[in-house]
């Protein structure tokens, strides 16, 4: 028979508290990073859209998203080709955000497959592990740098707007 502690109701619900928290923290700049997204989308005209700004947020589906990441990265830069180009304005990238959003998404996919031929084949070794780290760390940088390189497409877009409306006032 085991024995009821009276603390074992209090550390466990700290433990789900702590968990809820480490979650959150977690999730809010996925979330934010889904909104920039959409936004963006947003800011490109319709008829130079390749996907509806919603279905940035079908990356929330486990397993799809590794595929559809790769939809996003590509459609994304070919929206904001099809807008600068109509919009005459000149940007330093062929295909905007491209090469960098294809490059987290690239990494990102790899750091998951090293991870989990480690964790089939139960063969967590140290070098294992520090592959794993370090593609994690990369591929969360050129997460930001996508996210930052996107917000500024956006931000060149909407000023675009912007000046052009008071121009027509």
């Amino acid at each position: 028979m085991l024995l009821a502690s009276p603390f074992t109701g209090a550390a466990i619900s700290i433990i789900l508290v702590l968990s809820m928290i480490i979650f959150a923290v977690f999730l809010i700049p996925v979330i934010l990073y889904f909104i920039e997204l959409q936004n963006t989308l947003k800011a490109v005209s319709v008829e130079n859209r390749k996907m509806r700004p919603g279905q940035v947020w079908l990356l929330f589906i486990p397993l799809f998203s590794i595929y559809w990441i790769f939809e996003v990265v590509n459609k994304m830069a070919d929206s904001l080709k099809a807008e600068f180009a109509s919009r005459k304005i000149e940007v330093n990238e062929e295909r905007p955000g491209y090469p960098i959003g294809i490059a987290y998404a690239i990494i990102g996919v790899i750091s998951a497959f090293v991870k989990l031929v480690s964790k089939i084949l139960d063969f967590p070794t140290v070098e294992d592990s520090i592959i794993t780290v370090i593609l994690g760390l990369v591929s969360f940088v050129l997460w930001i740098l996508y996210w930052v390189k996107i917000s500024g497409y956006r931000k060149m877009l909407v000023a675009d707007s912007l000046k052009n409306s008071s121009l027509q006032s």
